[in-house]
C-alpha cells in the first residue's frame, strides 16, 4: 500500500470497527470452541482462530467470504497468519485476531504505522511522517526472524532485523565443558547438569541477540556452576546456595560488552559453545552466506530458510569477532 499523498506524524490512515474483525469471538461455531476451550490450548494460542478460518473459509454464504477471497491460494493453506494480538497491559496479550486492511501492510522494523486498539476501533495510525508514493508499512511486532517466517512466512534480510535472535542450545554449554576431560571430571559435570536441569530450564536455548544475550540470570547461574571446582562445588550443594542467589529477570540483557567482561572461565564455555552451534550450521549449502538476492534456489520457502540461518550466522559471528578484537 503506497501513499497516494504526504502523510503527517500521527495522522489516522483507516479505522477499523470491531465487529469487521475476525476472531474465534464472532464466528458460527463461538459457542462450540468456547466450550472446548481446555482441549484448544496451546501456548501461542492460535488454535481456536486457526479453526474459525477453517470453517468461515469452506461456507460460501460465511460474512467473512468476500475477505477471505481476497486471500491468494488460501486452498494451499500456505500463507502468512495475517494476525495481530491486542495487548492487555503488561505482558498479558489477548488470542490473535485477523484484521482486514492491516493485513494489507508489509511489516518491517524501521515502520511508518502502527495499529491501535480501542475498545470499539482498532486504528492505523502514522508513527511519522510518510512521503507521497512511499510505501506504508505496519509492524507485526518486535520479533526475530524465526518468529516472522513461523508466523508469517518471511524474514528481514540480515542485519537489518535489529530484533533477530540465534539460538544456541544449552546442552552445547554441557558438551564443550566435558570436552577433553577425564573420567572423574565428566562424572562431575553430569552431577552439576542435572542439578541445573532441576533449578531451571535448560532444555531449550540461549537467545543470543544483536546487542546481547537475553535470560542473563539464568546463563550467569549455568556459566558459574559448569565452571566451579569440585570443593566450590560441594559447599554450593550443601548449604543450598541457589536459595541465596538473587538472579537476574529472566527478560535482562546481558550486553556484549558484559558477556566480554565475563570471568576467563565462563566466557571460554559460552564461547565454545556458540562455536559448537556454528559447526552445526555447516550442513547448509554454501549459499547461506550469500545475499538473498543471489541465492540460487527457487523455492521460496528454502529461500527464507536460508536468509534466517543468515541472519543467526552473522549474531553468533559478531560475537566472537568481538572478543578477537578485544584480544587484540
Amino acid at each position: 500500500m503506497l501513499a497516494v499523498k504526504p502523510i503527517a506524524s500521527g495522522e489516522v490512515l483507516f479505522v477499523v470497527p470491531r465487529p469487521a474483525v475476525l476472531s474465534h469471538s464472532n464466528t458460527d461455531i463461538h459457542q462450540l470452541l468456547t466450550t472446548e476451550s481446555l482441549s484448544l490450548r496451546s501456548r501461542s494460542r492460535w488454535v481456536p482462530l486457526l479453526l474459525t478460518l477453517m470453517y468461515e473459509s469452506s461456507h460460501l454464504d460465511s460474512p467473512w467470504a468476500p475477505y477471505i477471497a481476497l486471500w491468494p491460494n488460501f486452498v494451499q493453506a500456505d500463507l502468512p497468519m495475517f494476525c495481530f494480538q491486542e495487548s492487555r497491559g503488561g505482558k498479558k496479550r489477548n488470542p490473535p485476531v485477523m484484521v482486514p486492511m492491516a493485513d494489507m501492510l508489509n511489516h518491517t522494523t524501521n515502520h511508518n504505522a502502527q495499529l491501535e486498539f480501542s475498545q470499539d476501533v482498532l486504528k492505523m495510525v502514522a508513527v511519522r511522517a510518510i512521503a507521497d508514493g512511499e510505501e506504508v508499512f505496519n509492524t507485526y511486532g518486535q520479533l526475530a526472524n524465526s518468529q516472522l517466517l513461523h508466523m508469517y512466512g518471511f524474514t528481514e534480510p540480515g542485519s537489518t532485523n535489529p530484533n533477530d535472535t540465534a539460538r544456541v542450545p544449552w546442552i552445547t554449554l554441557l558438551r564443550s565443558a566435558l570436552h577433553g576431560q577425564g573420567p572423574k571430571e565428566r562424572k562431575l559435570l553430569r552431577r552439576k547438569w542435572r542439578l541445573l536441569s532441576q533449578l531451571t530450564a535448560v532444555d531449550e536455548g540461549i537467545m543470543v541477540g544483536w546487542h546481547g544475550v537475553h535470560s542473563a540470570g539464568k546463563l550467569e547461574q549455568v556459566l558459574k556452576v559448569l565452571s566451579m571446582p569440585k570443593a566450590q562445588f560441594g559447599v554450593y550443594c550443601k548449604h543450598q546456595c541457589w536459595k541465596k542467589e538473587v538472579l537476574k529477570d529472566d527478560d535482562t540483557l546481558l550486553s556484549n560488552d558484559a558477556i566480554l567482561n565475563l570471568p576467563k572461565a565462563w566466557l571460554d564455555l559460552l564461547l565454545c559453545g556458540i562455536r559448537k552451534t556454528l559447526a552445526t550450521f555447516a550442513i547448509f549449502p554454501q549459499e547461506c552466506k550469500m545475499q538473498g538476492k543471489n541465492l540460487a534456489i527457487h523455492r521460496e520457502r528454502w529461500k527464507q530458510a536460508l536468509m534466517l540461518r543468515q541472519g543467526q550466522r552473522q549474531i553468533l559471528e559478531q560475537l566472537l569477532e568481538l572478543k578477537e578484537s578485544s584480544s587484540d
